[in-house]
């Protein structure tokens, strides 16, 4: 697998090797391969940030959830057996 910064480096010596490729073209794919390299540096942390978040507050609600179901079992109970109590 070629890494990223042999792409990047390869692309960056291509005006200084290759009389076939326009310098502008070259220097322009170079910044492109920087800038997507430094793009994945960001992304993939915040994909990972994301799915960790995701998960932990899918957890909370489901504890909440889950918490309201109890109390609400508790209150449907407790007033049946009032109304047992009153007859």
């Amino acid at each position: 697998m070629i890494s990223p910064n042999a792409v990047v480096i390869s692309a960056s010596e291509i005006p200084e090797e290759s009389t076939l490729a326009s310098p502008v073209l070259s220097s322009g794919i170079s910044e492109a391969l920087i800038t997507t390299e430094f793009g994945l540096i960001i992304a993939i942390p915040s994909l990972l940030l994301h799915a960790y978040l995701s998960r932990r507050a899918r957890r909370t609600v489901e504890g909440m959830e889950k918490s309201a179901i109890s109390f609400v079992n508790r209150l449907s109970l407790s007033a049946k057996g009032d109304e047992a109590e009153a007859a």
